[in-house]
């Protein structure tokens, strides 16, 4: 198969808010000398479409990997802009597969070995060159798994047949640690009601108490609010009573928003039931992916599709 058809199918494959909420989450596909990787700000299920991923040199790619300055930003200026997680996809295998599923997520927001995964789990880090560096230092192979604490799954492999099988086998060990756990697609349709505008209602909730990874802070933060009903801060109001209203820059973004939500509260929810404390993200780590461009690219892309 052709690096496009690869990358049609996995978009196929992994189409849908239990594998990848809002824009979350990235593939690419290596083929003579060039990668094909998702675009900055895509659903994941739209990669493969005109204008959903971008044709980046393999060199070049790993040029900036190994921190050439000049290489970053030509990488990053190429048009449409690729993922800002195009690094670790610059590391050997010919396929590439990030997403924030939610059994993976289970797995990465709580503490190690609360949860069943096989292969190495690297700490925290946000988005970037750093956190590529970091998973290199696993010692990748041609067909690893690797956790993202507080963040997700990568997967490196070289069939896309075989690279979705694994993923599915995560998923189930992960899933079947919580056999009580409401399914997250009957769980998700309470996040995706009646919409006005770029606003939404959202199921009540008990008072937040931190972020557990980093999709939620870009694109649903969390806002305290004195009137539900006539604040206009944009993210997640929240009063006293627990009222809560997901208000979004545009009506593109409001679901992707909401789907967020959801995976985080869900997420919270049941490793909560299980007797696991989630694992939250340090305040520092916090106001870094707040002021991070790339990120605020991203978030724009978003509100223009």
């Amino acid at each position: 198969m052709t690096a496009r058809e690869d990358l049609r199918a996995l978009c196929h494959a992994l189409r849908g808010p239990a594998f990848a909420q809002g824009a979350g989450g990235n593939v690419s596909v290596k083929e003579s000398g060039t990668l094909f990787v998702k675009a900055s700000g895509i659903r994941l299920e739209a990669a493969a479409a005109p204008g959903g991923h971008a044709l980046v040199p393999l060199d070049l790619a790993v040029r900036a990997l190994e921190g050439d300055a000049a290489a970053e930003k030509a990488l990053f200026a190429i048009t449409p802009r690729p993922s800002m997680e195009t690094f670790f996809h610059a590391l050997p295998a010919r396929l590439v597969v990030h997403v924030h599923s939610v059994g993976m997520l289970l797995a990465a927001c709580a503490p190690e070995g609360a949860v069943p995964f096989v292969g190495p789990r690297v700490p925290y880090h946000p988005p970037g060159r750093a956190l590529a560096l970091a998973v290199r230092a696993t010692t990748v192979a041609p067909h690893a798994s690797v956790l993202l604490e507080s963040h997700g799954v990568l997967l490196f492999d070289e069939s896309v047949g075989v690279a979705i099988e694994r993923l599915e086998q995560l998923e189930a060990a992960a899933l079947d640690r919580f056999p009580d756990a409401p399914p997250f697609a009957e769980y998700l349709g309470a996040y995706l009601g009646p919409s006005a505008g770029s606003s939404r209602k959202l199921p009540d909730r008990r008072p937040f108490t931190g972020y557990l990874f980093p999709d939620a802070i870009v694109y649903a933060p969390a806002v305290e609010v004195d009137d539900i009903d006539t604040a206009t801060a944009l993210g997640v109001l929240q009063d006293d009573t627990g009222s809560r209203r997901m208000v979004a820059r545009s009506a593109a973004a409001l679901d992707g928003a909401c789907e967020i939500v959801a995976a985080h509260d869900w997420v919270e929810d049941v490793l909560e039931a299980a007797g696991v404390t989630p694992l939250r993200l340090p305040r520092a780590a916090v106001e870094a992916l707040r002021a991070d461009p790339a990120e605020a690219y991203r978030q724009r892309r978003v509100e223009e599709a």
